[in-house]
């Protein structure tokens, strides 16, 4: 995978410049241009919080919160929608699981993780962000959950490899199919 990121300010637009091979032949060089949009609306929460095993944590305003760039806009709401779960909890407004909440209702104190005691020591859920009255939508966000044990036996670790093949001066990417870790976790709760 090829990616861009952009660490400019003020900036408006930037290129790409690249070469095509067949691997025996180059092209002549090429470029593409990359409009830069002005980020309208910054995460400033630390888009993180840390649960005890099976209980349940408050999402504050200091995880997730967001403010708009821009000065010329102004009487803005956020609102919440969540594309992927967590894998090992519910995310609740008050009673009621949530895939919708507002920046208010995370400033109240209204939305909380509560974990089902399986799993690892980590979980996360995504959500997008819907700037009011604009419409503008970002894009998918990660929030991130840290599970502290609770009188866990140590994990397993189990790596597996398979050989990796290049050609010489050339990049090759690494895959979940040449090298990956397993983690197994045993909970007290399970064995006894």
């Amino acid at each position: 995978s090829l990616y861009y990121e952009n660490s400019k300010t003020a900036c408006l637009y930037d290129y790409l410049y690249f070469y095509a091979t067949d691997g025996v032949h180059n092209t002549k060089l090429y470029w593409t241009t990359i409009n830069i949009k002005e980020a309208i609306f910054t995460p400033l929460g630390t888009m993180a919080i840390t649960v005890p095993k099976k209980e349940s944590g408050i999402i504050t305003t200091y995880s997730l919160n967001y403010t708009v760039n821009s000065p010329s806009v102004a009487g803005v709401s956020f609102r919440y929608q969540v594309v992927t779960g967590p894998q090992y909890a519910k995310i609740m407004l008050l009673t009621v699981p949530a895939t919708n909440f507002t920046q208010l209702d995370v400033d109240s104190n209204k939305l909380s993780y509560h974990h089902n005691g399986n799993g690892t020591l980590k979980d996360s859920f995504q959500f997008k962000v819907t700037v009011l009255p604009q419409g503008v939508i970002s894009g998918v966000q990660d929030f991130l959950i840290n599970v502290q044990p609770v009188d866990d036996e140590p994990p397993i670790m189990t790596v597996l490899r398979k050989p990796l093949y290049a050609i010489e001066g050339s990049v090759v990417e690494f895959t979940r199919h040449s090298l990956c870790a397993y983690v197994y976790f045993y909970s007290r709760d399970v064995r006894d």
